[in-house]
């Protein structure tokens, strides 16, 4: 291959990794308003149940079917950007380049079929739910599909990140340091470095 055609792929790759970050981000922030969110309404909820004997109606619901959904499947895609995720290296180490290459090329291999599985089944599920409009009613209805599409999408989003790093495994020669298990400090670190590039 030419040097042009690799600085090309290696540009392209950039740039999709550059709009599953943003992706990853989007869906981050999101799942971080909806914290904020269950925070002020659990604290609401409390408060009002306590002090005056009105709690805010279908907070159990809320936080079931909306706030612990984002917060458990929205930042998964950014938790594999970063390589943040619950790792054992055991042996890892020890072994050459090329069989840490290999090792890498499976587990990534099995990301995209878990992730892609996952993706599937949940967006079918998601769509069951708004055809079906489903919801709950205690106090008041509260439509639960919106929610259903919170895994889909983040399932999906990480799906393209492990493609993106099983190309890179495969394609580049640094792809050690692209895919190195990092603690949470180093991955926050190092997402810092590439987006001030």
């Amino acid at each position: 291959m030419s040097s042009v055609q690799d600085r090309a792929e290696g540009a392209l790759l950039r740039t999709v990794e550059q709009w599953l970050r943003w992706g990853a981000y989007a869906l981050f922030w999101l799942g971080t308003l909806l914290v904020g969110a269950m925070l002020i309404q659990v604290v609401l909820d409390v408060v009002l149940k306590y002090v005056f004997n009105r709690p805010v109606p279908m907070t159990a619901e809320m936080v079931a079917h909306y706030y612990m959904v984002a917060v458990v499947f929205l930042p998964l895609p950014l938790i594999e950007l970063r390589n943040a995720s619950v790792s054992v290296d055991l042996f890892y180490r020890m072994f050459g380049p090329q069989l840490r290459r290999v090792i890498m090329l499976l587990a990534y291999a099995g990301q995209i079929f878990f992730f892609g599985i996952l993706a599937y089944q949940s967006g079918l599920d998601a769509l069951d739910a708004l055809h079906a409009r489903k919801f709950v009613y205690l106090d008041f209805r509260l439509d639960t599909w919106p929610a259903t599409f919170f895994l889909p999408a983040g399932f999906f989003l990480a799906f393209l990140v492990s493609v993106l790093r099983l190309i890179q495994v495969v394609s580049r020669s640094d792809w050690e340091d692209v895919v190195e298990l990092r603690s949470v400090d180093e991955a926050a670190a190092a997402a810092a470095a590439l987006e001030k590039n």
